[in-house]
């Protein structure tokens, strides 16, 4: 068995090294392009995004900013306004604490000038009373006025009041003096046997509860003579009625009969209208005669009844009078819920 010795090929080994190696291609990793792919579309969203963001951002602060601007000057007007309502604010307390005032004032006014009036018209004999009656009657003239420049008195005369009534007052600023009243009262006297009657209007001022005659009185008759304008109001009863859907003859019929039942019991004020109202009768009365003039019903289902009653105490006196009153329905019947306005 021969042994074969190794052999060398150099000529393949020489093309071997002559032929450069392909460098192999190289591949490119997918997921890696795919995740540069992405990175770049999602910087692109982000930055989009915040730039709207940005804008929202800017939009609600300059609003917001706004809004308060206004609030600030609203609210600072108001809080001015308030202010100034504050500071001119009527306290009803005073209101009704000045109009008591002035009540008291008006009527301590007619009350002094009427015991004024009726030391004036008032003589009786006897010296020492008619010095008491000047004294009395100096103490409410102004300054520099005399009792002559209101009165020339005999020594025989005697008079005496009836009656004295005040009718009315009026205001006027005079001058230096002020605040005037005028007060008119309607007096009845008698003088040496015989009656007068008279109206007279005093000048006075009044001021630290004090009150003074800054004027003779005038004497004046207010009845008016034939020649004046009259009011011209006519006598019309349906001016008083309520309007309204005018009721079925059936119903009507019903409403008389109840309101027949309620007025034999309210002229005597039976305890049994307290059943069918609220209403106060009268006492021991007796009913002569009721007439409906109207009976309709509003819209709230309320029956508005219209009429005249004729009552008596006495045989010998009747008395008419007007009433107006509201029904509720009461099952079959009605409810009286007010009657002459209450």
């Amino acid at each position: 068995m021969t042994d074969k010795k190794p052999f060398l090929n150099t000529e393949m080994l020489n093309a071997t090294q002559l032929s450069p190696k392909k460098a192999p291609k190289e591949k490119k990793n997918k997921k890696e392009k795919t995740s540069n792919l992405k990175e770049v579309n999602t910087r692109n969203i982000r930055f989009s995004k915040r730039r709207i963001s940005n804008l929202l951002s800017v939009s609600f602060f300059t609003v917001f900013i706004l809004l308060a601007i206004v609030a600030i000057l609203f609210f600072g007007r108001v809080d001015t306004l308030t202010k100034i309502a504050v500071s001119k604010q009527v306290n009803p307390d005073d209101i009704i604490q000045k109009v008591y005032k002035e009540e008291e004032k008006t009527d301590q006014v007619v009350y002094e000038a009427k015991s004024f009036l009726e030391t004036l018209l008032t003589m009786k004999p006897g010296e020492e009373w008619r010095k008491a009656r000047e004294e009395k009657l100096k103490s409410g003239l102004s300054k520099n006025m005399t009792l002559n420049e209101i009165e020339t008195l005999q020594s025989n005369v005697e008079r005496s009041i009836d009656s004295i009534y005040f009718m009315e007052k009026t205001q006027k600023e005079v001058g230096s003096l002020g605040k005037v009243y005028y007060l008119t009262f309607d007096v009845n006297f008698t003088e040496n046997g015989k009656g007068y009657n008279t109206q007279m209007i005093l000048p006075v001022s009044y001021a630290e509860r004090d009150l003074r005659l800054v004027n003779v009185p005038t004497y004046t008759n207010l009845t008016r003579s034939a020649n004046d304008k009259k009011n011209p109001a006519n006598y019309k009863p349906s001016a008083f009625y309520t309007e309204g859907e005018v009721l079925s003859e059936s119903e009507h019929k019903k409403v008389q009969e109840f309101i027949n039942q309620f007025f034999k019991l309210y002229v005597v004020n039976d305890p049994n209208l307290k059943l069918i109202s609220n209403v106060q009768g009268l006492e021991q009365a007796t009913l002569d005669q009721l007439t409906l003039k109207n009976y309709v019903r509003g819209e709230n289902g309320t029956i508005y009844v219209e009429g005249t009653i004729q009552f008596h105490y006495e045989e010998s006196s009747r008395w008419n009078s007007f009433f107006k009153m509201e029904l509720k329905q009461n099952k079959d019947s009605y409810f009286v819920t007010k009657f002459n306005g209450q």
